[in-house]
């Protein structure tokens, strides 16, 4: 039988020690980045849900404001601040969405616009059928919103953006 010698324990148990450690760091490394990773899926998400809600709100307010003064001549120059916020909030979205969502929220500003852009278009266009087609519109938009918010820019998302 061999004798080991007086050295061998501790150096064996030194190794055990450091290759616990290094197994330990990777493992810390990896959970880093996996959290990180989560933090900026539903920081991301959390963005796009608040530039689409604040979109829906412009287009709300113009709407709601061009109902109550359909048949008034108010010209542009009333909605000139309102059309540019929500100009903004359509660049915002096609910055932070995928094409169709981008598509979906110019299509409500078109509608908007058609009707805010000229009086004469109030005036030949009853309200019923624009605020048909002005719903249908948001509808698509909120349809398609929603959509894009179950996805993640990096397609990890899944039921994370459910919690």
């Amino acid at each position: 039988m061999t004798q080991v010698p007086w050295w061998g324990v501790p150096l064996v148990t030194g190794l055990f020690a450091l290759g616990g450690v290094l197994v330990a760091q990777v493992v810390i490394v990896r959970l880093d980045r996996l959290r990180i990773q989560r933090e900026d899926s539903r920081r991301w998400l959390s963005e796009r849900r608040r530039i689409y809600a604040s979109l829906l709100a412009a287009a709300e307010a113009i709407y709601a404001r061009l109902k109550q003064g359909w048949h008034e001549d108010g010209g542009i120059s009333e909605y000139r601040d309102d059309l540019t916020s929500l100009h903004v909030l359509c660049q915002e979205v096609r910055l932070m969405s995928a094409g169709d969502v981008n598509a979906a929220a110019w299509r409500v500003s078109e509608k908007l616009g058609e009707v805010v852009w000229s009086v004469e278009a109030r005036r030949e266009r009853p309200l019923e059928k624009w605020k048909t087609e002005y719903k249908d519109a948001v509808g698509q938009f909120v349809a398609i919103a929603r959509a894009d918010l179950t996805d993640s820019p990096d397609g990890k998302l899944g039921a994370l953006g459910r919690r």
